[in-house]
């Protein structure tokens, strides 16, 4: 399974999006999830925190051998932090 999660963001609602799609090895679609948060965060921060509920969903839904399609500034947000955890986000 492959999922792709994005992010994004409306000043004039105050809030932060996030978009979470599974598809099969072929590409079909599966599920998808969105998330809202009141806010609006900065673009790395809102991605990675888009990268921590999709495994967050992935470990509920007990799914395990999928790929997550991510940017490079995600995981350099990941690195530089040491942790994925939301404790980035407060």
């Amino acid at each position: 399974m492959k999922r792709n999660v994005d992010a994004e963001f409306s000043s004039q609602r105050n809030k932060t999006g996030v978009g979470i799609c599974i598809r099969d090895e072929d590409g079909v679609f599966v599920l998808a999830r969105t998330i809202t948060f009141i806010g609006v965060y900065p673009v790395d921060k809102g991605e990675v925190l888009g990268l921590y509920h999709a495994l967050q969903w992935a470990s509920d839904m007990h799914l395990d051998n999928i790929d997550f399609e991510v940017i490079p500034n995600q995981l350099q947000t990941i690195y530089t932090r040491g942790v994925l955890s939301e404790q980035l986000f407060v």
